[in-house]
């Protein structure tokens, strides 16, 4: 039996839906990020860009127990 661990998730720009307030989210260790935000409802296709603990990283990267993953919108400028 695997101990499921906690990550600290928030979702800009409307992605699947609406901006989301930080929330907790249990996931299986080893879990990507594409895991989560399949996980959460996250359409991978309209992510722009991910950071995690401040640094940008990829959908199949991991995460460890405490990260906070954030999850933008391809940023548009004007």
């Amino acid at each position: 039996m695997s101990l499921k661990m906690q990550v600290e998730v928030q979702v800009y720009g409307g992605l699947g839906g609406q901006d989301r307030r930080p929330t907790q989210v249990e996931v299986e260790p080893g879990a990507s990020i594409g895991d989560i935000a399949r996980q959460i409802g996250v359409p991978l296709e309209k992510v722009g860009m991910i950071i995690v603990d401040g640094r940008v990283r990829d959908r199949d990267d991991q995460v460890e127990a405490g990260q906070r993953v954030c999850f933008f919108p391809p940023l548009m400028g004007g």
